[in-house]
């Protein structure tokens, strides 16, 4: 099992890399390799980090934090999709793309319907995403 940490300060006051590393630092036994983001300017109010194992192959292809191809949306996930075929359908992957890791999956389904994709992702997973147009997190895991 893998670890996603996040830090969202509530009254607006930036979050600093070192912030979110030494968070990571804490939870070291959930995997050996952590990587963090922080926003470029350090004048945001989040921060999120991951440590990752490589459990599945599909784990092979995630490098967190995962930037949407915009840079709007940045995700960490600690995720197991199991209807990657049907969600593959619903948002017209095609070619390498159906092999994406299931973080990808995770931030294609949330570009696409948002909040509502939580609903229809089937498997094991939590996951945080900043939005940094809307200055929005938003944070989820399977029911």
């Amino acid at each position: 099992m893998s670890a996603i940490g996040a830090i969202a300060r509530l009254d607006r006051a930036p979050v600093s890399s070192t912030q979110i590393a030494a968070l990571l630092d804490a939870m070291d036994e959930y995997g050996a390799e952590a990587s963090t983001w922080a926003p470029e300017s350090e004048a945001q109010p989040v921060a999120m980090g991951a440590r990752a194992w490589r459990v599945t192959p599909e784990d092979a292809a995630y490098h967190p934090p995962l930037r949407s191809r915009d840079g709007r949306l940045v995700l960490v996930a600690d995720a197991r999709i199991d209807n990657r075929a049907e969600l593959a359908s619903q948002l017209e992957l095609t070619g390498h793309r159906r092999d994406a890791s299931d973080a990808e999956f995770i931030l294609a389904a949330y570009e696409a319907w948002g909040r509502d994709c939580t609903g229809r992702l089937v498997g094991d997973f939590t996951f945080v995403v900043w939005d940094d147009r809307a200055q929005h997190l938003f944070a989820a895991r399977d029911a």
